[in-house]
């Protein structure tokens, strides 16, 4: 029987029928608990500790695994193995550089749930992961190299009833740093340039960003013009994935979200704008990124130290500051930079 908050979502559905309307979003509802009201209809809750069902995932093969923020989808096929994930552990990490990469903070996720729907060919099978406010943050599909027994399986052993599910809250808590005013005195931006440049490793700049409570942008306003954060256009993105499409060179895309970052290592074969369209496409034979172009409010080059020289990396973001993706050049630790991609980079600065 369906329950009354699902009969609204659907009749919610037939009523803005466009393709990019979102039932949560016309409820007011997380995604989570859009979910939630499709309980016995294709839906089932996984009652599981993440770190557990990430590891018993590796038995089903090969799936498409999605990572998505609110302005961008990261799409890899790949196999849930060379898992680093501690038992209790508040991170991990999933190490398969050119096919699934993943980063991984265990205090963020909240709910799981698996849904089967029907397909042309027959049922389509899919496990979605969402944090503790319900927003998606990791979803993994079925597909046909995937093994569906075991994959049915890892289904059958951790799939609970209605009764066992979680309430869930949409409440926001405040989860990044406040955009206060950050007007360091010309002191404090020498003292800031060079505990940036003392670093040896880009994760300090993280230890950076908790010392002074900012986030990164703020940071990059303070030391900008400088050789360690340039702000470029934000038709960058386009241009700096169209270059490295046409010279094939291996590039780095991260895509992060409170709870997992998801990263591409390869050369990108496809990049797709449709005139009078918000969302991109850059893609090759087991990737693809789309990204909403109308988002991005800012554009950064910038440079970190590491033990083998300066790297650099464009950084995009939307209106509060927020991450929405970020590139590198491909290197293996030791090696230095790729001079491919300094070039291309630094052809931005230029605009």
């Amino acid at each position: 029987m369906l329950s009354s908050f699902y009969k609204e979502a659907l009749q919610t559905q037939q009523n803005h029928s466009h393709k990019n309307t979102a039932i949560d979003e016309r409820l007011n509802i997380s995604t989570a608990e859009s979910m939630q009201a499709r309980l016995g209809q294709g839906v089932q809750y996984l009652q599981a500790d993440v770190r557990t069902l990430l590891s018993e995932l590796e038995s089903v093969g090969t799936t498409l695994s999605i990572t998505r923020n609110q302005h961008a989808i990261h799409e890899v096929i790949g196999r849930y193995e060379n898992q680093r994930i501690i038992p209790n552990g508040h991170s991990g990490v999933i190490l398969n550089p050119g096919a699934l990469d993943l980063r991984l903070f265990f205090n963020q996720f909240g709910h799981v749930f698996s849904l089967e729907e029907p397909g042309s060919t027959g049922p389509k099978y899919s496990i979605h992961f969402y944090d503790t406010q319900g927003d998606g943050v990791h979803e993994v599909h079925c597909i046909n190299e995937t093994d569906k027994t075991a994959w049915l399986a890892v289904i059958k052993k951790y799939a609970t009833e209605t009764p066992g599910a979680p309430h869930i809250s949409a409440e926001k808590p405040n989860q990044t740093p406040s955009q206060k005013t950050f007007e360091p005195s010309n002191e404090l931006i020498q003292e800031i340039e060079m505990q940036w440049r003392a670093m040896d490793d880009v994760h300090q700049f993280f230890k950076l960003l908790n010392q002074y409570g900012v986030k990164r942008t703020q940071l990059f306003h303070a030391v900008k013009n400088q050789d360690l954060a340039r702000r470029v256009k934000n038709t960058a993105l386009i241009s700096l994935l169209e270059e490295s499409s046409q010279e094939q060179n291996n590039i780095m895309i991260f895509v992060p979200n409170r709870a997992c970052t998801q990263i591409f290592t390869g050369a990108i074969e496809y990049v797709m704008l449709t005139p009078q369209h918000p969302w991109m496409t850059a893609s090759n034979s087991t990737f693809r990124l789309h990204l909403n172009i109308n988002a991005i409010t800012e554009s950064w080059i910038t440079r970190k130290n590491t033990k083998d020289g300066f790297v650099t990396s464009l950084e995009v973001f939307d209106a509060n500051g927020d991450q929405i993706v970020q590139l590198f050049g491909q290197r293996a630790e030791g090696q230095n930079e790729q001079k491919q991609w300094r070039r291309q980079t630094f052809s931005l600065l230029s605009y």
